[in-house]
């Protein structure tokens, strides 16, 4: 008679095995393949078939000092480049997905050549650290000899001058890496990056990469490649499938696009472009959907149209920026596929004027648009982008310089209430992420109601408000009672400061019903680390302020709160916020606020999903810290211990990482 399997014949059927290692991470995995011999078999292909370098042990693993740092303290390990050697020779032909950021793994990879199943390969390290020798070897000449461009196999091309720092294990590396691009036969995702490179755009000819891509051509479909220029159209004709390319050079800055590639979905280049190239490739890229640039430069002075439909491009002799120019006629009229947008950063040259012109002539062109980076807000994108891209979803503003100080906001003259129009005119809106902007309650009470109704994310600063100073919050408490007595007649002060106290009740009320109607907000954000100092050309009037370093970053210190903004008191209509029952970030960083221990508990029961604080955080390193902030801290971990507590994150630079590169 059949009995029914116990637990153990159960989980020894090797078909059940597969579908459990899918939903396991690599510690798991790593668990369960010491369980038995019939778990390593099953298992061990799972754990091998994704590594990063940068992940779990591997930083301890592959430090080719033998000390890996952890917070403030130095480990000493014991295992070293032969053991990485040997777990790859065993397992490397199981690793489907690999990414390289250390020397002693690329160089085992590279030495054993048996990694013949990749899909992915992203190779990323500093220049710095590939030149920095785990041993002595001895320094190649600063020329090749004949001997030893044989033996390079034409790699280099003619001329290349070798630095110093470029040790023999180096080059040898290297090498045997382009041999290894070159000879994977499947490759879907390839990244070579090398920050900071001297030299490594120099190491390979033209020629070798379009040779090199040419193993690919029906397979590659993601390519990031950052240190070597190759232009758009060698690239294309290369890799037919290829959809998402990232580079740092200006791909049509030599040889611009003549036909259409309808199969680009993304292109985001790490350099400044001009606007013919930005133009070239909105009419030859049909199908390009996520389009990143780092900045737009000599801009199109005027263009010619041939009688036979072409055109010919004339720069100024005298370098003008002159930004007059206009997108649809190079589109035939079309309006552009385009549905996300970055610009890293713009130029330094009376940059106001440049983005507005950008804004009235580009943007008519994308209004299938649903995302938008760029650093900071300017004249009239907000009313273009209503006018022109009512799609729009997302959009993120870096907070240009890092700060929000009004001293520093005053040197960039951005225009305040410059989104007002963008918030009643873009239904589908999603993500406003825009610290660096300010609205004005004054203005927002006269205007329509926001028509994002379905708003997740908010960051913004909202100005204007009227407060009652120490003094005359005194005589308001003072003459509170008095106010109900018929016989009392109040005076001139006094009658001033209730009218005052009544004005900021109802500005108040009036924001605190708008963010309520944002039923769907997960993040609210009014402030941010607005003393940081990021760039001396911006802060320069506040540069001899008084400042300390932290993280990386500086920060000016007594500065006080940025006045004029919400109270967030129970007593001015905290409580309206309550339908926010979906929250889980809320910030106030700078925020003149009156936060106080009822405020919390109240904070504490209306948002059970809260899960992060910006504005009581605080560093026991530094005294400057108020005592007041210390204890309002003290009392919120004492009301949520779930609730983190830390400073505002930078928006200083998106660089494009929410663009899809699949990993």
């Amino acid at each position: 008679m059949a009995t029914t399997p116990s637990s153990e014949r159960v989980l020894g059927l090797p078909e059940l095995l597969p579908p459990i290692a899918v939903h396991l991470t690599p510690p798991d995995l790593h668990a369960c393949v010491q369980v038995s011999r019939l778990w390593n078999d099953a298992f061990i292909p799972m754990l091998w078939r994704i590594i990063d370098d940068r992940l779990y042990e591997w930083p301890r693993l592959v430090d080719p000092y033998g000390y890996y740092r952890d917070g403030w303290f130095y480990h000493n390990h014991r295992r070293t480049p032969d053991w990485t050697r040997q777990a790859m020779r065993a397992h490397g032909h199981h690793i489907q997905h690999l990414y390289v950021n250390s020397k002693i793994v690329a160089g085992v990879v590279t030495e054993l050549r048996n990694c013949r199943q990749l899909k992915t390969l992203w190779f990323t390290m500093r220049w710095e650290s590939i030149c920095r020798a785990i041993e002595e070897p001895a320094i190649l000449p600063e020329t090749l000899t004949e001997e030893e461009k044989g033996i390079l196999g034409g790699l280099l091309r003619e001329g290349v001058q070798l630095q110093k720092e470029f040790t023999a294990d180096t080059w040898m590396m290297l090498w045997q890496w382009w041999l290894l691009v070159f000879r994977i036969p499947a490759l879907c995702n390839l990244k070579l990056v090398v920050l900071g490179s001297n030299g490594f755009d120099q190491m390979v000819s033209p020629e070798f990469l379009r040779r090199a891509f040419s193993v690919h051509h029906n397979t590659l479909t993601t390519l990031q490649i950052t240190s070597m220029p190759l232009n758009l159209m060698d690239y294309m004709d290369s890799l037919p499938n290829l959809k998402h390319l990232r580079t740092g050079y200006d791909p049509v800055k030599d040889k611009p696009l003549d036909k259409p590639y309808p199969q680009l979905r993304t292109l985001v280049i790490d350099a400044p472009i001009s606007g013919i190239a930005f133009h070239n490739l909105l009419k030859y890229l049909p199908g390009l959907e996520h389009l990143g640039v780092d900045h737009l430069w000599q801009m199109l002075d005027h263009y010619n149209y041939d009688d036979d439909g072409g055109d010919d491009s004339v720069y100024d002799d005298d370098w003008r920026w002159n930004t007059q120019f206009n997108v649809s006629p190079l589109l035939d009229g079309i309006p552009s596929r385009l549905t996300s947008l970055d610009f890293f950063g713009v130029c330094q040259y009376d940059k106001n004027n440049f983005m507005t012109e950008v804004a009235f002539d580009i943007l008519p062109s994308l209004t299938f648009l649903t995302e938008l980076t760029i650093d900071a807000t300017y004249p009239d994108l907000g009313r273009m982008l209503a006018k022109h891209c009512q799609l729009l979803q997302v959009l993120r503003n870096s907070d240009g310089v890092g700060s929000i100080h009004p001293e520093v906001m005053d040197t960039l003259t951005i225009e305040v209430n410059e989104m007002v129009e963008l918030l009643e005119n873009c239904p589908h809106l999603r993500i406003f992420d825009a610290i660096a902007h300010r609205m004005e309650v004054g203005h927002l009470m006269l205007r329509r109601p926001w028509a994002c109704k379905d708003l997740e994310y908010f960051r913004c600063q909202l100005i204007g408000f009227e407060r009652l100073n120490s003094a005359e919050e005194e005589i308001y408490e003072a003459t509170v009672k008095v106010w109900q007595d018929p016989e009392r007649i109040l005076s001139e002060e006094e009658r001033s400061v209730r009218i005052k106290h009544d004005h900021s009740q109802e500005q108040h009320r009036h924001m605190y019903h708008r963010l309520g109607q944002l039923r769907k907000l997960t993040t609210l954000d009014l402030g941010e680390e607005y003393l940081e100092k990021r760039d001396s050309y911006f802060v320069c009037a506040i540069n001899k302020k008084e400042r300390y370093s932290h993280g990386g970053r500086t920060y000016f210190v007594g500065q006080g709160p940025i006045l004029g903004t919400m109270e967030l008191s129970l007593a001015s209509g905290l409580d309206h916020l309550g339908v926010l029952d979906k929250l889980q970030m809320f910030g106030f960083t700078g925020v003149d606020h009156r936060i106080q221990e009822p405020e919390l508990e109240w904070m504490a029961k209306a948002w059970p999903r809260l899960t992060v604080m910006l504005g009581i955080h605080y560093d026991k390193r530094y005294s400057d810290i108020e005592y007041e902030t210390v204890e309002l801290q003290k009392k919120m971990v004492a009301l949520r211990p779930d609730v983190k507590h830390k400073n505002a994150e930078s928006r200083a630079n998106y660089k494009g990482r929410h663009f899809p590169f699949p990993e």
